[in-house]
């Protein structure tokens, strides 16, 4: 019978919020072992990118942007991005409940936004540091192939009011609690539905 393992990343391969930021030792060894039994390796994540304590290991394929992505043996199926005028619509109704956000696309990140608080304290929950000194801060949003965005909010209230002008034209995932954020992506699968479309495209 033939096995797929789909991992996620933040919470099961790594952890920022407890200071794991790579992969215990063993982990790369239990995934040598899987492999080793010809059980293929999937990376299923909401990230736009695999960070780099991971690519020590090749894994068979990944589900990158919640679903929104999906490279097998290095050949991309899926590729959802957002149009001009998704990103037009995004920017101005975070800008208009004063949100702070960022793009992720063809593997780069545009930030505007890397010295306001909202966006520190995302960036150290998630990133491990305060400031996405890797972003792009000056861009046009024409320059942006954007296949995921993230806006962190003040309060729930102007996350719910952000959600009204937005919802049901993209896929999302509001956060009302802790970090109050919203992550955004085009329509299309999500990642289960990115995992069912690996398992049958490998003929399983």
């Amino acid at each position: 019978m033939n096995k797929i393992i789909f991992f996620d990343i933040d919470g099961t391969l790594l952890d920022v919020s407890r200071k794991m930021l790579e992969p215990h030792p063993s982990t790369f060894k239990a995934l040598q072992k899987c492999r080793g039994n010809n059980i293929k390796l999937f990376i299923a994540t909401s990230r736009g990118v695999l960070p780099e304590p991971l690519k020590k290991f090749k894994f068979d394929g990944y589900i990158f942007c919640d679903g929104h992505k999906v490279i097998i043996d290095d050949e991309v199926f899926i590729h959802d991005k957002f149009s001009y005028d998704d990103l037009k619509l995004l920017s101005d109704s975070f800008e208009k409940n004063d949100g702070a956000y960022y793009w992720y696309g063809e593997g780069k990140y545009f930030n505007k936004y890397n010295h306001s608080s909202l966006m520190q304290y995302h960036s150290t929950l998630y990133l491990g540091k305060k400031i996405m000194d890797f972003a792009i801060k000056e861009y046009d949003l024409k320059d942006v192939s954007g296949e995921s965005c993230c806006a962190m909010f003040e309060s729930v209230e102007k996350l719910e009011n952000t959600l009204s002008l937005i919802e049901g034209k993209f896929a999302i995932h509001p956060y009302r609690t802790g970090c109050i954020r919203m992550d955004v992506y085009p329509l299309g699968y999500d990642k289960g539905g990115a995992c069912k479309y690996v398992y049958e495209k490998l003929g399983y």
